[in-house]
């Protein structure tokens, strides 16, 4: 067996008994420009995300920037953390500070603090 036989055995378009059709040669050719579409798109994609992420920051900052002291103080923001928290949310790794809320209140047992009912008036 030579080396092209070897690489080719066993896959039906290759077997040495069966014709090749146009439609096989079509379908092999179609299956390759999807292929390749698909890889030039990754490509694509891979050379563009962080300039997105330039722009998508940007964008927010100049966003954020334009709100006035009261508004960013009622969300949070100081002026001064306005780069740092919009290069977070372009590249998607900004969490949220969250406050925790503790609940104080005395504890009420319900057999010792319980009202005597009232006679209904007649």
């Amino acid at each position: 067996m030579t080396k092209i036989d070897t690489a080719t055995a066993g896959l039906p378009l290759f077997e040495m008994n069966r014709t090749v059709t146009d439609e096989d040669v079509h379908a092999v050719l179609l299956r390759a420009r999807e292929m390749r579409a698909a890889a030039v798109s990754e490509m694509l994609q891979a050379m563009f995300k962080p300039l997105k992420k330039v722009f998508r920051a940007r964008r927010t900052a100049r966003s954020l920037n334009g709100l006035s002291d009261a508004v960013l103080a009622d969300i949070g923001i100081e002026r001064s953390q306005i780069p740092s928290i919009s290069k977070a949310l372009a590249e998607g790794t900004f969490a949220q500070p969250t406050a925790e809320v503790t609940v104080i209140q005395p504890a009420v047992d319900d057999a010792d603090h319980r009202q005597p009912e009232l006679p209904l008036a007649a």
